[in-house]
């Protein structure tokens, strides 16, 4: 159960992990504020921190997993003090995001989650369950109403991208759809 709900709490990270990849992989540039090697590294740190806790599941690896939670959750605060409604860039370019105290939130409301859960299953199964059971719900929730609408549009973008490698490509017949 633990490493459901784990998996469920790197859910976010992963995906904005896999949309920062995909701007890495097209050379686009970054719409956040921070310096572009502290986004990259903290990109890193993301992948790192779930792969980690996929591979080998541990209770350390979710406390580590809310630690960089709560860690986002009061730079986000910090930011939007100092600097404003800036662009976030958490999503890539695919999505806009704003620092916001509503972001701030999710994150720590994402850190608190991730810490409670280790904490949660040893002391209550039953009521981990019903969390489990939430926790995959708010999951397909975000996943429908966040991550599917910002990439729909990108595809024309995408397709415009690649039809300059399509003269290069029909010389291979093998390639042709």
């Amino acid at each position: 159960m633990q490493y459901v709900l784990g998996v469920l709490a790197c859910t976010p990270l992963m995906a904005s992990t896999i949309a920062k990849a995909w701007d890495w992989a097209w050379n686009a540039k970054s719409r956040s504020i921070l310096p572009t090697s502290l986004d990259r590294s903290l990109t890193v740190v993301q992948a790192l921190l779930c792969a980690w806790f996929v591979l080998a599941p541990a209770v350390w690896a979710l406390f580590a997993v809310a630690a960089l939670y709560a860690t986002m959750g009061i730079a986000v605060l910090w930011l939007r003090v100092h600097r404003g409604p800036a662009d976030c860039g958490c999503w890539g370019r695919s999505r806009p995001g704003r620092l916001s105290f509503r972001l701030a939130a999710t994150n720590l409301a994402l850190a608190a989650a991730a810490a409670a859960v280790t904490m949660l299953e040893a002391v209550n199964p039953e009521f981990a369950l019903r969390l489990f059971v939430l926790a995959t719900v708010a999951i397909i929730l975000f996943f429908l109403m966040v991550v599917v609408p910002a990439y729909r549009p990108l595809i024309k973008r995408y397709r415009e991208l690649a039809d300059r490698y399509r003269p290069w490509a029909a010389g291979f017949p093998h390639l042709r759809s």
